[in-house]
């Protein structure tokens, strides 16, 4: 029985229903007693059997189920950033908002850069003509450069238009 656990370990990205049910049946048998001891982690419900035959089984499991809540509280929704979020008050969401904003129109000026930057790296080099494969490639290129181009520009224009109504809004009240 320890081997068949050793291979049923639990995927600790999203643990697997179907591993936690097989570790179910391994554990309970007919010659257990009939109260299982319950354990719950996020939603997944664990049965294990408390007797001294099964003190190593259910070691095992208690230990794995440890580690998926250890990791569980490092993951990124589960490192508190929810919870200090939910836990600021309205100026200080807009803040945070503003800030997101921001980050997304320095982006967006990157973004720009990269595209005048590519274009003067393929005039200077020639590369249209030395890879002449490469010239639909580079056509097809230019083609999307337009729309994300376009793409970044509404998004700088746009971003501190919202800016100044966020700041209107408060003013007003």
């Amino acid at each position: 029985m320890k081997r068949k656990l050793k291979e049923l370990k639990l995927d600790y990205t999203y643990p697997d229903k179907s591993n936690t049910e097989e570790i179910e049946n391994l554990i309970a048998s007919p010659t257990e007693p009939a109260e299982p001891n319950l354990i719950e982690v996020e939603g997944i419900n664990i049965k294990f059997s408390s007797s001294n035959t099964n003190n190593i089984s259910t070691n095992l499991i208690e230990d794995k189920i440890s580690e998926l809540e250890l990791f569980l509280d490092k993951s990124f929704f589960g490192s508190g950033l929810l919870e200090f979020c939910e836990d600021l008050d309205a100026f200080q969401k807009l803040c945070i908002s503003l800030l997101y904003l921001n980050s997304a129109m320095f982006s967006s000026v990157i973004s720009i850069i990269y595209i005048f930057y590519g274009d003067y790296l393929l005039e200077k080099f020639n590369i249209e003509q030395k890879y002449p494969k490469l010239a639909k490639i580079i056509l097809l290129r230019k083609k999307f450069q337009r729309y994300y181009l376009l793409l970044n520009i509404s998004t700088i224009i746009l971003i501190p238009f919202m800016e100044v109504v966020f700041c209107i809004a408060i003013l007003i009240k």
